[in-house]
């Protein structure tokens, strides 16, 4: 099975073998090495080109003939581009054999890159023989050979991309996991778990475990925690788009979704080496399924769903680049296509996140708009249609805001004047309720117009006014008396000779009052307007008689 090595180089210089030729070989029962360059033709001959890709994973051979450059020196042997236990590397040369083992359990001074270093002769022809060991297939192997410096420059460019995207990931999948605690969001829950499956896939994917904590059991790898990503995007698409009220068909493929990783997931567990083809798979529906659900809540007016559906667009079209050589149908087209999904993932949770700002940003405004509705809605409940004054709601409201209030506000005591209009109900039967409207209106703006700082004015019913003022003492008792009786005159003056104003004025110097305090004060305001009509009644009524 012959393999090009000559992918797009996206994250670094090319390797110095691009483009040549890589054979791959069936790994015999029998397991030799050459003694000698002189005998790699003669091994070649005896070993079986491996004819179909079994993705159960195996043992197989690489061989590479490789011609160093006019310098020779220092090169790095890196075999990859798949998962591997281990392998095992012999360079063969008219200078002899040099030999490395890389792989799980092996130290190695990079993070992500681990490679056999060796010294070659200036343009020298060289045969690199590669032993490798996986557990499962993941895309088609490849042996890469870089001068040392080239070596360096990639390994620095990987690792600060890896470190990027694997911080990125992690900080964002505590913070959404805590808020999704605290708040009892799924959404978030769902967010912060598929956050964190990316880091500990990826560690796995790229050794981090085997090589930070010596650890060599490959039953838990990758594939798990991405298998275990397919229903923590099943989860998130359900509760953020809210699929159930959406479309209840979608919301049961998401439990569908759910159901097939958890199959997965004992598949995976109790058949390894089938645990990369379950893992693709469950991916690849997952995010065509977050891209379909994203699309129909877009046509349905789910306006936040435009940074989901960007997210998963982030994460789609690297998929579909590394998706081929996944199943073995190709060979990868950009070198380290793993790296640059990892990139996709990290630009897909940041676009996740911003669409959870929007859809808190949506909630906060549908909020608003309701606390608006609702203020406008107590208002015109609070609100006298005809003179537009506050209403006896609106009265008994603010009498319960003074009981909830402070001492300092109430410092300077309370007072209330009761009032009636005289002379409405003979306007009414004389010249229509109409002209008794206009009554009530010119009360109601002379009541306005009072010079009294601060009063609070009401229009209890028919004919019944109130005024209200935070301050009891005498001085504001006699101006505000002084105020009525002007107002009482401006509205005779104004086409109503007949009208009058009864009223009565109770006072409080209680700085902090009770229920039952207030109740009294209205009922001395109630009564003392009642005996001023009274008297005002037998004033007229003297009048008459002389």
């Amino acid at each position: 099975m012959p393999v090009a090595a000559g992918p797009w180089w996206l994250f670094g210089p090319a390797a110095d073998n691009a483009g040549a030729e890589l054979t791959v070989y069936e790994a015999a029962e029998v397991v030799w090495w050459p003694t000698s360059q002189a005998q790699v033709d003669r091994w070649s001959t005896s070993q079986q080109r491996l004819r179909h890709v079994d993705f159960r994973g195996g043992t197989f051979w690489l061989r590479h003939r490789f011609r160093s450059n006019g310098d020779g020196g220092r090169y790095v042997v890196m075999p990859g581009n798949t998962f591997f236990h281990t392998a095992e590397v012999r360079v063969y040369g008219p200078d002899g054999v040099q030999a490395g083992t890389v792989g799980i359990g092996q130290p190695s001074p990079h993070v992500m890159h681990q490679g056999v270093a060796v010294v070659l002769r200036p343009d020298t022809d060289y045969d690199v023989l590669v032993r490798m060991e996986t557990p499962l297939f993941t895309s088609l192997p490849r042996v890469d050979i870089y001068g040392a410096e080239a070596f360096t420059e990639r390994v620095r460019n990987e690792t600060l991309l890896f470190g990027l995207a694997l911080g990125g990931l992690l900080a964002l999948g505590i913070y959404n996991l805590l808020i999704g605690a605290w708040t009892r969001s799924s959404a978030y829950v769902h967010y912060g778990g598929q956050s964190l499956a990316l880091v500990l896939g990826w560690g796995y994917y790229f050794g981090l475990p085997y090589q930070w904590f010596g650890w060599s059991d490959l039953t838990i790898n990758y594939s798990v925690f991405f298998i275990a990503l397919t229903a923590l995007h099943a989860g998130f698409c359900r509760s953020f788009l809210q699929l159930p009220k959406l479309d209840p068909k979608l919301a049961h493929m998401a439990d569908g979704l759910m159901v097939l990783s958890a199959i997965g997931l004992l598949g995976a567990l109790t058949m390894p080496g089938t645990a990369h083809l379950w893992a693709t798979v469950l991916v690849g529906l997952a995010i065509a399924f977050a891209v379909g659900s994203s699309v129909w809540a877009l046509l349905n007016g789910v306006t936040q769903a435009r940074f989901m559906l960007a997210g998963y667009l982030a994460i789609l079209i690297p998929g579909v680049i590394i998706l081929p050589a996944n199943l073995g149908m190709m060979e990868d087209i950009i070198d380290n296509a793993d790296l640059l999904v990892l990139i996709g993932n990290a630009v897909e949770a940041m676009l996740l996140a911003v669409a959870l700002a929007d859809r808190v940003k949506s909630v906060e405004a549908s909020r608003e708009t309701f606390r608006v509705g609702m203020q406008a809605a107590l208002r015109q409940a609070s609100t006298d249609p005809l003179t537009g004054l506050q209403n006896r709601y609106a009265f008994n409201l603010r009498f319960e805001e003074i009981l909830d209030s402070d001492k300092a506000l109430l410092a300077n005591g309370i007072l209330v004047a009761m009032i009636d209009l005289d002379g409405l109900k003979t306007i009414n039967d004389l010249e229509g309720h109409a002209r008794g409207d206009a009554l009530l209106c010119a009360v109601a703006q002379g009541l306005r117009d009072i010079a009294t700082p601060n009063a609070e004015v009401y229009r209890l019913g028919g004919d019944e006014y109130a005024v209200l003022l935070m301050a009891g003492d005498q001085l504001s008792t006699q101006r505000l008396s002084r105020e009525l009786q002007r107002v009482e005159m401006e509205v005779r003056a104004t086409g109503f000779p007949q009208a009058g104003l009864s009223f009565g004025i109770a006072t409080s110097d209680r700085a902090l009052p009770t229920s039952r305090h207030l109740a009294q004060l209205l009922e001395v305001a109630d009564q003392r307007m009642y005996e001023n009509k009274a008297t005002r009644k037998a004033i007229r009524a003297g009048h008459r008689s002389t």
